[in-house]
């Protein structure tokens, strides 16, 4: 069994948003390795899992620290984004279950 965990084109909107506006980088899609997928193994299932979750300072830069968004973004970007206050943070995961089909 394989699982995979694909971000979707609302995952971490807000600090695509903040920390990469009028540069290209603030749009997101991942369609490419989910059709990757399905053209190489069989789906037995797919989820799609989107909630916002509220996150304190000290949770934000956890959160930019951990991502590839925060290794390029300006430190004075992320220093403005993390001291303004608590954010609302969008996860929006696309979850697929899939097995190896099996050479006939």
């Amino acid at each position: 069994m394989i699982i995979k965990v694909i971000p979707g084109s609302g995952y971490l909107k807000e600090l695509r948003n903040e920390l990469f506006n009028n540069t290209g980088e603030s749009e997101y899609e991942n369609n490419d390795t989910l059709e990757l997928m399905k053209r190489n193994v069989k789906v037995v299932s797919e989820e799609r899992i989107t909630y916002k979750k509220t996150l304190n300072a000290s949770a934000l830069k956890d959160l930019i620290s951990m991502t590839p968004l925060g290794w390029h973004a300006d430190d004075a970007q992320i220093e403005t984004f993390i001291s303004s206050g608590d954010k609302d943070i969008t996860v929006d995961m696309h979850i697929v279950i899939a097995q190896e089909e099996k050479n006939s």
